[in-house]
């Protein structure tokens, strides 16, 4: 029963990240906290974290529910990559 989910971001230009789930089709209120290679996401009735050594996450609060933001920066040596 786990499910990955991977992207790589390649090119050279920056690109704009945005992480909001919304686990049980938005119902409960979502709570994401950042640790040092990623983050966790708390009220879902299932375990999710976005794994992501490198980036540096700015968490926002929407009213309700936490949106994590980030600039990443790939080159062509070295994508970002995202794994859910």
């Amino acid at each position: 029963g786990r499910t990955d989910l991977v992207r790589a971001i390649t090119g050279t230009a920056p690109a704009v990240v945005e992480f909001a789930p919304r686990p049980d089709f938005g119902r409960a209120p979502v709570r994401i906290t950042a640790h040092p290679d990623g983050l966790v996401v708390q009220g879902a009735p299932f375990p999710i974290a976005l794994y992501s050594p490198g980036v540096a996450w700015r968490i926002d609060h929407d009213g309700v529910d936490d949106i994590a933001h980030a600039t990443v920066q790939p080159t062509s040596e070295r994508p970002v990559v995202l794994e859910l």
